[in-house]
């Protein structure tokens, strides 16, 4: 039996990762090569597929060359967009959900069309909401209105207490500062700093309390909530 040389090296032969191994100033890729290495260039490649990549740029010469072109490419097409100036009604739109504090960062991006430079919501401009509920306040950070989907703060004072209620979405929840715990389940431990629980769609979410008071981190739908 005869065994292959470098130089032997068969060009479609593939790694367990699906790249060709290396060959350092090789010249031209394989077509499916030439594809992962503009997909890399897009940043379109999932985790597994981009590592692959990264992993054959230290040693692959024809690569490296063949994604530093891409992404010139890519760059320069960005570059020659237009910009575009927002309507009338879209500017005063955004204008007004500046001045009353009811557009979050994200909901500022949408309307300006994601600029490279994204807003920060503050927490010395936080804006904080009474809720339904006794010594709860609400601080919301992105509402979608086309899924209905919320991203929120709860500050809950020692003592409140969050009611039973039944998931219209899904509902996952962290616990930032402090404690809650259920007061349908006393068997159930306190959750406390750290702790995160998911509360599938239709669910029925049990009557929780919180001695020393509590901030939560909440991704809901808003008909829960805000509507």
């Amino acid at each position: 039996m005869t065994s292959k040389r470098p130089s032997d090296h068969d060009p479609d032969e593939r790694t367990d990762d699906g790249m060709n191994p290396s060959r350092p100033d090789s010249g031209d890729l394989s077509p499916s090569d030439a594809e992962r290495a503009a997909l890399f260039a897009l940043d379109a490649l999932d985790a597994a597929e981009r590592a692959a990549v990264e992993e054959a740029l230290d040693d692959d010469r024809a690569l490296e060359r063949s994604v530093d072109g891409f992404r010139a490419v890519t760059d320069a097409l960005l570059e020659s967009e237009p910009e575009a100036a927002p309507s009338e009604s879209l500017r005063a739109r955004f204008l007004k959900g500046v001045a009353d504090g009811s557009m979050t960062s994200a909901s500022k991006l949408r309307a300006v069309g994601y600029p490279s430079s994204p807003p920060c919501d503050r927490v010395a401009d936080a804006v904080w909401k009474p809720m339904p509920w006794p010594g709860i306040t609400i601080r919301v950070l992105d509402r979608d209105p086309e899924t209905g989907r919320v991203v929120f703060v709860l500050r809950c004072e020692p003592g409140a207490i969050i009611p039973r209620h039944r998931h219209v979405g899904s509902e996952c929840f962290y616990v930032m500062r402090g404690d809650m715990r259920n007061l349908e389940d006393p068997s159930m431990a306190p959750m406390r700093a750290g702790d995160f629980q998911f509360n599938p769609s239709r669910s029925y979410h049990a009557e929780f309390q919180t001695t020393e008071g509590c901030d939560l981190f909440v991704v809901a739908h808003s008909a829960e909530y805000l509507d």
